[in-house]
């Protein structure tokens, strides 16, 4: 059982991986439209993802909800798509700038 689980090619890892995609293409999507958000972890069993009014490094500051009433997979896949998200996020907000000051030189 914890192989199948945690083990290499475990339903963990599919899950994982799975959110991680969708993050890259939301990230991106939500970037080249200029929208810069970050998410954070937001566990509430209602309500919709919106923002919480307050600003961090630049970024609009966004709760990404979930159910926890969905179990471990769910709770998964939605740290990993908020930590996949905003570490894209960042990334790309950082090359925009780099790319920026060398257009200013």
């Amino acid at each position: 059982m914890w192989n199948q689980i945690y083990g290499i090619g475990g339903w963990r890892d599919e899950v994982e991986a799975v959110a991680g995609e969708l993050a890259v293409r939301e990230a991106s999507e939500d970037f080249s439209k200029g929208r810069l958000r970050i998410y954070e972890f937001t566990e509430e069993s209602s309500g919709s993802n919106r923002s919480t009014g307050r600003s961090l490094e630049g970024f609009e500051v966004w709760s990404l909800r979930f159910h926890p009433a969905l179990g471990r997979a769910h709770t998964g896949s939605t740290k990993a798509f908020v930590e996949d998200y905003n570490r894209i996020m960042r990334r790309l907000k950082l090359r925009a700038e780099k790319d920026n000051l060398g257009s200013r030189k």
